[in-house]
């Protein structure tokens, strides 16, 4: 239990960490002492953000407390209603992602080795001892296990490409500062960001839109 609660603790003092970074300050109003970061604190620092009106910290705070606690329903209550305040469109998720990820990333870290373990001590029995029913049955739940994993992974996998948009900021044509404007991605959107070249990003909203943006205006998820 200790083990997991210091990678659970590592994991979110990164994301917090970062956010603090890019805010250039304290990671916020409510701030946390180190060692108390978790799923709960961040989710505090949302709401904490919400309250002040600081729309894209609130998002960026929720999306990152999401990325350890994806089925939390306070938390996703409270993402969608501050998205819903600020006019912000709902993301359209694929059914991988609004599926596969049922696990915070303690459970998925335990699920791939138990499964490989299982599978392997399974093959082993079916070929080597009489019993090979017990050593079906293991290798079953293993390939179960490693299946469960993989899904959860890949459903996991974008959120390493995506950030919030911390102010209104102009998508462009190309990646310099005075090429032709497309059009206006709103503070507190997320994007997925497909490429990047030296100061920009170039990102795809939810609605499919495509420009490149400052990266500047830009804070990655994970």
């Amino acid at each position: 239990m200790r083990g997991r609660s210091r990678r659970r603790r590592a994991a979110a003092v990164a994301l917090v960490c970062a956010a603090a970074a890019h805010a250039g300050g304290p990671a916020g109003p409510a701030d946390a002492a180190p060692g108390e970061y978790s799923p709960a604190a961040l989710y505090n620092q949302g709401n904490a953000y919400a309250r002040q009106g600081s729309v894209a910290m609130a998002v960026l705070y929720y999306e990152r407390a999401r990325v350890l606690s994806p089925d939390d329903p306070d938390l996703l209550a409270n993402l969608h209603q501050v998205r819903a305040a600020a006019g912000l469109p709902e993301e359209g998720l694929s059914w991988l992602e609004s599926h596969a990820r049922f696990a915070d990333p303690d459970v998925l870290y335990w699920l791939g080795p138990i499964g490989l373990a299982l599978a392997s001590a399974g093959l082993l029995a079916v070929r080597f001892r009489p019993r090979r029913s017990l050593g079906r049955a293991a290798l079953v739940a293993g390939a179960s296990l490693l299946s469960m994993a993989a899904l959860d992974a890949a459903a996991t996998w974008p959120l390493m490409h995506e950030a919030v948009v911390m102010h209104a900021a102009t998508a462009r044509v190309s990646p310099a500062g005075g090429s032709a404007a497309l059009f206006t991605v709103p503070a507190g959107q997320v994007v997925a960001i497909s490429d990047d070249h030296g100061e920009f990003a170039l990102v795809r909203t939810p609605s499919g839109q495509a420009g490149w943006v400052a990266r500047s205006d830009l804070s990655s998820l994970i």
